[in-house]
């Protein structure tokens, strides 16, 4: 039998493994870019929801306190407490639907909501307060009125649903590094160029595509970036409806 010659079998040459090689690093790299933009979306989806509830629960709770919004201060002279929205359990048990906590000590100011409530880009990070509704969002602090003390020399920072003229103009709720937000700390912090939660003074967190998410004393949900607080600036500044309900 007459053998057949041997033939070498052909190999990928240098340049087709580069080739290959490369396109399996692009289709990588664009898959990467692809799952980060999905999660940066469904953190902003989170966001979103979260301030929705906030409102929610805020418009429920004036609607069984004669029109009046959750206080983001109650001051107990007498008994030398001071207690924020954040950690008011008639207040969040209208944001959990848990009423445990409060019916277990209706004063106490230990009070926790759910990690679903949280924003996830904060939870991520593992800032201060990460893990606390006061590290995520916070509550506008400029225009609410300090009431006067009533007959137990209790006195409140609220306001109530007649008291704001544009409910669709000034926000309520923010991202923001504490439970305030002030406007002092309006143009603090961002992604890009400042550490989040080393200060406790009202600041607001651009954290999502540089944008911070807001909700309306309406319940819309909108985005604010550092330009718009700044053309805010030069149209009233603190007295620019934004800020100001009685505007």
């Amino acid at each position: 039998m007459k053998k057949l010659p041997f033939r070498a079998v052909d190999g990928f040459t240098l340049v087709e493994l580069l080739v290959v090689i490369v396109i399996i690093a692009t289709l990588a790299a664009l898959s990467f870019v692809g799952l980060t933009r999905m999660r940066a979306s469904g953190d902003t989806a989170v966001s979103v929801s979260s301030l929705r509830q906030l409102q929610l629960a805020n418009v429920s709770y004036a609607a069984d306190h004669n029109g009046r919004y959750a206080s983001y201060s109650t001051e107990d002279e007498a008994a030398g407490t001071l207690v924020r929205w954040y950690k008011c359990p008639s207040f969040i048990v209208y944001l959990t639907g848990d009423e445990t906590q409060l019916a277990a000590n209706p004063t106490s100011t230990e009070v926790s909501v759910p990690p679903a409530l949280l924003d996830p880009t904060t939870v991520r990070a593992k800032k201060r307060m990460w893990d606390k509704i006061e590290g995520n969002f916070g509550m506008n602090h400029e225009w609410m009125t300090t009431q006067p003390k009533d007959a137990n020399g209790i006195k409140d920072k609220y306001t109530t649903t007649s008291g704001v003229k544009n409910p669709g103009r000034t926000f309520v709720f923010v991202t923001a590094t504490d439970g305030a937000a002030k406007y002092g700390g309006r143009l603090k912090w961002d992604a890009a160029n400042a550490i989040e939660g080393k200060t406790t003074d009202g600041k607001m967190a651009f954290r999502h595509a540089n944008k911070a998410t807001v909700v309306f004393y309406d319940g819309s949900v909108g985005f604010v970036t550092l330009g718009d607080i700044k053309r805010y600036d030069s149209i009233g500044g603190k007295n620019n409806v934004f800020w100001n309900g009685t505007l």
